[in-house]
């Protein structure tokens, strides 16, 4: 009997450690199967972070890069195309400082009275013509400088007549203010205050 007891222990003994080294292999094959989904995902965000930084670095270079050297208006308050509509023409004067060319570049004029935006206004943009030329660009500025480029830009702004006397535009009272601002990619990248 003693023989028997023994022999159904050691075989017990057997199957318990043959399950428990199939449960640690099976464990250990999981565990290497997530750690190389882990490493997948590792890399993929190593690749997003370097991608990210690049667009950072470009994005840092552009800000520094781009200013507005000079603004003015061409032309006082006078009707607008389209009907109701009141504006001003300008130039303005880009300078791309940075060694690199930029695009996504927007330019916007915008009126404040008593610090609030005028609701509703337009910026147009009708010729992007290089300094000493008048080139015109069929749909408006471009939104390109090359490295180390100078550009004037013809534009307009326009709001509606109903738009300006609800903001108070031709009342006397309260502060009234242009921003003209550069952006690329909705980031500002210059700014410029203009009185009234």
């Amino acid at each position: 009997m003693n023989k028997k007891i023994v022999v159904g222990v050691v075989i017990i003994v057997i199957v318990a450690a043959s399950i428990a080294t199939w449960f640690v292999h099976t464990q250990i094959s999981d565990l290497q199967s997530q750690n190389g989904d882990l490493q997948k995902q590792i890399d993929e965000l190593q690749d997003q972070n370097r991608a990210l930084q690049e667009q950072l670095r470009v994005l840092e270079d552009s800000i520094e890069g781009v200013r507005i050297l000079a603004f003015e208006w061409t032309s006082g308050w006078g009707p607008g195309a389209g009907g109701l509509r009141w504006g001003r023409a300008f130039n303005i004067t880009l300078q791309n400082l940075g060694d690199s060319a930029v695009e996504g570049l927007s330019v916007y004029v915008k009126l404040f009275v008593n610090d609030a935006e005028v609701v509703w206004s337009e910026t147009g943009l009708y010729g992007p013509g290089i300094i000493g030329y008048t080139a015109e660009y069929p749909h408006g500025f471009d939104g390109k400088l090359n490295a180390s480029e100078t550009r004037e830009i013809r534009g307009y702004f326009v709001s509606g007549l109903d738009v300006l006397d609800e903001a108070h535009v031709w009342d006397q009272g309260g502060q009234k203010a242009f921003s003209v601002r550069v952006t690329m990619n909705g980031t500002i990248m210059d700014e410029l205050l203009l009185p009234y």
